[in-house]
């Protein structure tokens, strides 16, 4: 790839809600959102934005992610649920656009 085209790429990446590779960019504008800790070998806290539809995941890793067009319903399965890292697994991982939040 040149590196013009990779500078492009490096711009609209930092668009926020800019697709990238089927993911969301990242955004220095994402708000802080609350995360409640839950118990997980995987997951150490989550949390829901309702107006947004937007879910938060804070991995043991220190990762953090924001999932998009999450439903309230959803949530509180996903919230429910007695195996975080499988329900993730299974019903968000791979199914929802996210975006890496810093």
């Amino acid at each position: 790839m040149s590196s013009r085209r990779a500078s492009l790429g490096r711009a609209l990446a930092a668009v926020p809600g800019y697709l990238v590779n089927g993911h969301f960019a990242r955004s220095a504008l994402v708000p802080a959102m609350f995360r409640e800790p839950v118990s997980s070998t995987m997951i150490a806290a989550i949390g829901y934005d309702e107006e947004a539809e937007a879910l938060e995941v804070e991995f043991v890793s220190g990762a953090v992610c924001r999932y998009r067009g999450i439903s309230p319903d959803l949530y509180e399965d996903f919230r429910a649920a007695p195996s975080k890292g499988k329900f993730f697994n299974r019903y968000i991982k791979d199914a929802y656009p996210w975006e890496a939040v810093e």
